[in-house]
């Protein structure tokens, strides 16, 4: 099938606030032919890392430049649902510390 987005959730906006999060889903799985089209052509390999995989997003940006990601369940739970197996997750912070929430994740 060609769906690629396999799920969509809004924690605050849908709005792709910074592109960050769409930067590093095409890192991850963007294929520059995605259905092998005739006259597709590139002139060098800009296909992610697993262009052949799909995505359960689950978006905890707001229209701030803070992001609120929640704890593992339920956001954990909502990819597992849609059949993710492979987290990828890109923020921070300035702090240099290991918070509950650090280890939440990490279990």
């Amino acid at each position: 099938a060609r769906r690629k987005v396999i799920q969509y959730y809004a924690k605050k906006s849908s709005e792709d606030e910074g592109g960050h999060g769409t930067h590093c889903a095409g890192t991850i799985l963007g294929k520059a032919c995605p259905y092998g089209d005739a006259g597709c052509s590139t002139l060098s390999n800009r296909d992610g890392v697993a262009p052949a995989a799909k995505i359960a997003v689950y978006d905890v940006a707001n229209s701030g430049k803070y992001l609120s990601p929640d704890f593992s369940n339920p956001m954990f739970v909502h990819g597992r649902t849609a059949g993710a197996t492979v987290h990828s997750a890109s923020w921070g912070n300035g702090a240099n510390s290991y918070s509950y929430r650090d280890l939440d994740y990490d279990r």
